[in-house]
């Protein structure tokens, strides 16, 4: 989960936190700027994280800010902030989300509760579902996009109550492997998880 991400500009920056009641709010700031406006403040919910798209005008804000609310899509150039959730969600928890470096209308998210896993390649206009089935909370998610491999691989990370899980899958979570040793088994939390592509070797 992201609590700071700058747009692909790097001119804004978007900060997720609380008000002093704990409600869900989230700061837009411009680099060259010593204050902030707020961005997004719907005055419910439990959660709140920011993620860029490649589009430097477009932002994904992803949490829980209401009932069957988890994933606000905001436009910096008029403000405006369009709910893109999965309509199926119901009262969940939007805990990861990763945009899809190859076009602006593309993420994949994963869902607590009923532990899903889906992707949008239209801004949320529809939803492919990966999993239902995924075993626990994922609170970190990372891909090797089908830019460069054939299908979309995944890795994600999460906690199945007993101990820490990261599972890996070829092919957009239909087949996964759990990647889990003695180390990581150890650990609480895991909020993050990034991968390197290899560089080519020279011929």
């Amino acid at each position: 989960m992201a609590a700071i991400t700058y747009n692909q500009s790097g001119e804004f920056i978007f900060i997720a936190s609380e008000t002093a009641a704990g409600l869900q709010r989230i700061i837009r700031f411009k680099r060259d700027k010593q204050s902030g406006i707020e961005a997004y403040a719907p005055g419910t919910g439990n959660a709140a994280n920011v993620a860029a798209t490649i589009d430097p005008d477009r932002i994904l804000f992803f949490g829980d800010f209401a009932p069957g609310v988890i994933l606000i899509q905001h436009s910096i150039a008029d403000g405006s902030n369009t709910d893109i959730s999965v309509a199926v969600v119901g009262t969940k928890v939007c805990n990861a989300c990763l945009p899809d470096p190859a076009t602006a209308d593309g993420a994949v998210i994963a869902v607590n509760t009923d532990q899903d896993v889906f992707y949008t390649a239209d801004a949320g206009g529809t939803y492919e579902t990966w999993t239902v089935t995924l075993g626990f909370d994922a609170t970190a998610l990372a891909l090797l996009w089908s830019g460069d491999y054939d299908l979309n691989r995944v890795f994600i990370c999460g906690d199945n109550l007993t101990d820490l899980d990261v599972l890996y899958s070829p092919n957009e979570m239909t087949d996964t492997v759990n990647l889990e040793d003695a180390t990581l088994g150890a650990l609480t939390n895991i909020c993050s998880i990034d991968v390197v592509k290899e560089p080519e070797a020279e011929e």
